[in-house]
């Protein structure tokens, strides 16, 4: 899984004869620290012996060449070595703004300038991401710096956090610096350590990911899969451009993270059994093997798995955000409002697959079957979630194997899977459970079912034509409508 783990200075990472390049994968997670993290960074360096501990940093290293200088794909660490890299900047500048150097000190100069850039001297050692202008930002900072020539202008450069981190430096923890001051801490600065860890693929760093804790903004599953889907990409004849469009798509339908790493496990849960998408060995997508997945599968074919993944974000948005206006399932907008409501996600997997097998055009009679399907779902859950059985760590599997006995067509949809398949005792409580759940304080115990029930006894009894919506949210998130407003 390790290639290599091997303890550096800064000074080394950064090494003049050092012909290693750096680059952070073009549409990975932007530069994000703020000024807290900048501190924190710049104090621990200042209030530490020479030595300190930086912590870790993990490359992947996908060269090929022996002969060619490596290409390191920096995947944890990105905000460090930004971050230092834009110190050596400002220590640059300030030493050249006193004038008059010595020949040591100007040969101090010339070494900090060149240790910022490749073998060329005309280019950055370190390559960000495209995000948010940081690459552009990140260079004509350097030409700030007096580190590189450019001929290009940066109209908003000043507006953006890679400037305000370097002014920050600038104007305010370096101002009062003298000369001496600022060899110190670039005598400092040089003699931090980290550990440098390379391996070959994204799955192998998340597994360092998971049991590393780094002081670094920690990548997500989906940066990891954008990352290698892109690196992909890069090999193939697609414009990178076109593939971060729809990249883009799958991230506008499914917005936040949690959304989009179960998205990526309920997908291959649901459709595992398509011998296309089926990885050896892998029966279930979990959490530490979601890499290896996808990294498969991208290799496999990604001009299969890239435009399936788009074309099912758009139902799965479906799920998380029903929208009366969808013109995809306008028919399920209620069903598909309480199933969220009623905290079904584990059956999201099935559902996923149950209209993924929907024609554009469905029949009136079919649309009453799903409609019948998904109100059976809420009512299960309701009743899962109130007895709470059975545990939460057999959903998945139950809702994998209903999918197989349909695939195997042991199970036929139009029979309505749900009552049959679900309404065996090793999946459902007998009413004895629910009638005691239901007895009991749900109100103080379990308040999102209690607002479940009460608000769909509402919903039936209320004669007014304008509904009010009794799980819309304020600003802040919550709720509009408390369950106290509900109860009379």
């Amino acid at each position: 899984m390790i290639n290599s783990a091997q303890q550096f200075t800064m000074s080394e990472i950064f090494n003049i004869d050092n012909k290693v390049i750096y680059y952070v994968p073009k549409y990975q997670r932007h530069y994000t620290w703020k000024k807290q993290d900048w501190d924190n960074l710049f104090d621990d360096i200042i209030e530490n012996p020479n030595g300190y501990f930086l912590g870790s940093i993990i490359c992947i290293n996908r060269s090929t060449e022996s002969l060619e200088p490596p290409h390191l794909e920096l995947v944890d660490g990105q905000q460090r070595l930004t971050t230092i890299s834009l110190l050596y900047a400002t220590i640059h500048k300030k030493i050249q703004e006193f004038g008059n150097l010595d020949e040591e000190t100007n040969y101090e100069c010339f070494n900090l300038r060149n240790r910022l850039l490749d073998n060329s001297r005309t280019n950055p050692r370190l390559n960000l991401s495209l995000q948010n202008h940081n690459d552009d930002d990140y260079k004509y900072t350097l030409k700030q710096a007096g580190v590189i020539n450019l001929n290009e202008t940066n109209k908003f450069w000043g507006n953006r956090l890679i400037a305000t981190t370097f002014k920050h430096f600038y104007e305010k923890k370096l101002s009062e610096f003298s000369l001496n001051d600022l060899k110190d801490l670039l005598n400092k600065l040089n003699s931090t350590l980290v550990v440098k860890i390379e391996v070959s693929s994204s799955s192998d760093a998340f597994l360092l990911f998971e049991s590393l804790n780094n002081r670094g903004v920690s990548l997500s599953p989906i940066d990891l899969v954008k990352n290698a889907l892109m690196s992909k990409i890069a090999r193939t004849q697609e414009s990178t451009d076109d593939a971060f469009d729809r990249w883009n798509t799958i991230t506008t339908n499914i917005p936040e993270t949690k959304d989009q790493e179960r998205f990526l496990r309920y997908y291959y849960n649901a459709f595992k059994l398509n011998k296309q998408i089926e990885v050896q060995g892998i029966t279930k997508a979990t959490k530490s093997n979601l890499i290896k997945i996808y990294e498969n599968l991208i290799q496999k074919d990604i001009t299969m798995i890239f435009p399936e993944l788009v074309e099912k974000s758009h139902i799965y948005h479906t799920l998380i955000s029903p929208d009366a206006s969808d013109q995809r399932f306008p028919y399920l907008f209620q069903e598909l409002t309480d199933l969220k409501n009623v905290k079904a996600s584990p059956s999201y997997t099935f559902v996923l697959y149950l209209l993924s097998q929907l024609s554009p055009e469905v029949k009136a009679k079919d649309q009453k079957v799903i409609k019948l399907i998904i109100n059976n779902l809420v009512k299960y859950f309701l009743r899962r979630n109130l007895t709470d059985y059975p545990n939460t760590n057999k959903l998945d599997a139950i809702f994998v194997k209903l999918i197989e006995l349909i695939e195997n067509q042991e199970i036929e949809l139009q029979d309505d899977p749900v009552l049959g398949y679900l309404g065996k005792p090793e999946y459902m409580a007998d009413l004895d459970k629910l009638q005691e759940a239901l007895s009991g304080d749900i109100y103080s115990s379990n308040p999102e079912m209690a607002r479940f029930v009460l608000t769909k006894i509402e919903e039936r009894n209320s004669k007014t034509i304008e509904k009010s919506d009794l799980w819309g949210r304020t600003s802040s998130g919550s709720y509009t409508w408390t369950i106290e407003h509900i109860f009379p």
